[in-house]
């Protein structure tokens, strides 16, 4: 089975992109999340005319993606640290996810101002919105950001764990085609 990347892998990981006018590198989960699901709302319409009610099925609610996971272990050249977990992969994968989280798909405006460009990356004018594409198990979906949450545990101090909602406005499922 071939992914988004056009590689072949045994396991399935979960990709992130940003459907933008200059994106960043595509982000691949370093583990993949514990709990996905997908709810789908079926909205059903309901009027009455004089003789008889009418129902309308022709438009569905937008599914939404719920999924939560822990980020990978905060590892380094010393070992498992906590002091220096900013230079650890782990960090810096979930970091990657929380920016992907942050831009939601939107293109800035960058325009000469006295002479010189203002970029305004990150803040300022939406020029454009464009979506988010995340791919998992063979399925492409297309979209953007509700919420995330990210949780340090007790328990397992070299983890963080995140969740987030996604709202799908496309899907394409690439085991039938």
């Amino acid at each position: 089975m071939i992914n988004i990347l056009g590689v072949k892998l045994a396991a399935k990981p979960m990709f992130f992109e940003l459907d933008i006018d200059q994106p960043p590198p595509v982000l691949i989960l370093a583990i993949n999340p514990q709990e996905f699901s997908k709810s789908l709302t079926k909205k059903v319409t309901q009027s009455k005319n004089r003789s008889s009610y009418i129902y309308n099925f022709a438009f569905d609610e937008l599914d939404t993606m719920t999924c939560s996971g822990t980020a990978a272990m905060f590892y380094n050249v010393n070992g498992l640290t906590v002091e220096s977990r900013r230079d650890t992969l782990g960090f810096r994968n979930l970091r990657s996810l929380v920016q992907i989280y942050r831009n939601n798909g939107r293109n800035y405006v960058s325009r000469p101002q006295n002479d010189r460009p203002l970029v305004t990356s990150n803040v300022g004018l939406i020029k454009t919105v464009g979506r988010v594409i995340i791919s998992y198990d063979d399925v492409i979906y297309r979209g953007s950001f509700d919420s995330m949450n990210i949780g340090e545990n007790d328990a397992k101090p070299f983890n963080l764990t995140f969740s987030f909602q996604f709202t799908v406005s496309n899907t394409i499922d690439t085991r039938n085609g």
